[in-house]
């Protein structure tokens, strides 16, 4: 029996409907944003380092404008921050761990929605006043307009002050350290991972749009039974961060059945062997799985693409050696 497809004239194919799901703008090779990064690493390994380095990297090119950091250990790694300049002010950007952090960061973010709204409401006064003529406004109260400080003591119309360069305020959390503690256990965890799974989502603005942000979560090991990154967001990382490997076999499988996407357990153990050699436990593998081209999924350390092939090639090599 032949079967017939007919096809019909407009087609079946999915149309995404609204704005792309990574809007800001970012180097070629910088990851897209908002992002939600994971990563693993024993104490001691760099990983922190690393994720900071990223970030840093990020607000030098404006990608992000305030960093915000949940940490128990901000003393003892309290210069990797401070790295971040103005973005990062400990009196107003630095909380303990809690079960409510991610109310903390949400709250953050929900603030800078509502400074760059309340810009954009002075703009628009600001606009209307600087079109007005003279005669209409020696007769128009300014008083309203002078609490807002869109008009100085002397009658002035001044430009609203602003921080962020005329462009929305962008944000990043770091979650360093928090294992084991209330971030990650019971109502803490539920919490974090809504906000990790929603987290391009948050923060709507009155004149439209959302603000969003990017999430770091920094964590000793994949899963512990005292309260780790939850596995709802590891599983849903944009960006994952492995540094050295673990010899533990149970963890190993376990890290290609939540990470190996697309790939072959044998493809992904090449991978992270090549990207984490013995010799240089502060080497990592970098995951990008919303990557700008499809070719640049993996990762030795930020700077160095690695193919899939290619390590294939190198290890058939050594094994005729």
């Amino acid at each position: 029996m032949n079967v017939k497809i007919k096809k019909t004239k407009r087609g079946m194919k999915i149309r995404p409907v609204g704005k792309e799901a990574f809007p800001i703008k970012t180097k070629p090779d910088y990851p897209k944003a908002h992002f939600l990064l994971t990563a693993f690493g024993k104490r001691g390994s760099g990983k922190t380092t690393s994720v900071s380095s990223l970030i840093k990297e990020g607000v030098r090119d404006k990608v992000f404008d305030e960093v915000f950091v949940v940490s128990p250990t901000y003393q003892s790694n309290k210069d990797m921050f401070l790295q971040f300049g103005e973005a990062f002010d400990p009196d107003t950007n630095l909380r303990e761990p809690r079960k409510d952090s991610a109310d903390d960061i949400e709250n953050f973010v929900n603030g800078l929605a509502e400074y760059y709204d309340n810009y954009l409401d002075e703009m628009e006064m600001y606009d209307e006043l600087k079109n007005k003529k003279k005669s209409e406004l020696e007769i128009m109260d300014l008083d309203y307009y002078y609490e807002k400080g869109i008009v100085d003591e002397e009658g002035f119309i001044k430009k609203p002050d602003y921080k962020y360069h005329n462009k929305p305020p962008r944000a990043v959390a770091i979650i360093d350290d928090a294992v084991g503690t209330d971030v990650y256990i019971g109502t803490g965890a539920k919490k974090m991972t809504s906000l990790a799974l929603k987290h391009r989502h948050i923060s709507p603005m009155r004149h439209g749009g959302v603000l969003g942000i990017s999430l770091a979560l920094l964590a000793q090991t994949i899963a512990t039974n005292m309260g780790s990154i939850p596995r709802a967001v590891r599983e849903n990382s944009t960006h994952i961060i492995i540094v050295g490997k673990t010899k533990d076999e149970r963890k190993q499988k376990q890290t290609y059945e939540e990470m190996g996407d697309g790939l072959t357990q044998d493809q992904f153990f090449a991978l992270w062997n090549f990207c984490c050699p013995e010799d240089d436990p502060h080497s990592f593998l970098f995951l990008d799985y919303n990557p700008k081209d499809r070719g640049k999924r993996f990762r030795k350390n930020f700077d160095s693409y690695v193919d899939i092939g290619d390590i294939k090639k190198l290890q058939d090599k050594n094994k005729n050696i």
